[in-house]
């Protein structure tokens, strides 16, 4: 398994940016490399958090299957 970097941008508050043409429906970065992801705040009213990752097919089965045994 790849090197696994994970930044949070939880607390920049894109939300209240205004480009004159409503407000926010989705946002991602647009440029991720492999063993990368980030967590975002989903713009919904229950404040959900969106996780992307960049990872290979491989891989990734294999970060499920422990993410769900840590986590239940």
């Amino acid at each position: 398994m790849p090197n696994l970097k994970i930044i949070s941008w939880i607390r920049l508050s894109f939300a209240c940016v205004d480009f004159r043409w409503g407000g926010m429906i989705f946002n991602r970065l647009a440029n991720m490399f492999e063993g990368e992801g980030n967590i975002l705040p989903k713009y919904s009213v229950d404040g959900n958090l969106s996780l992307t990752l960049c990872l290979e097919t491989y891989v990734l089965e294999n970060f499920k299957k422990t993410f769900y045994e840590v986590n239940g």
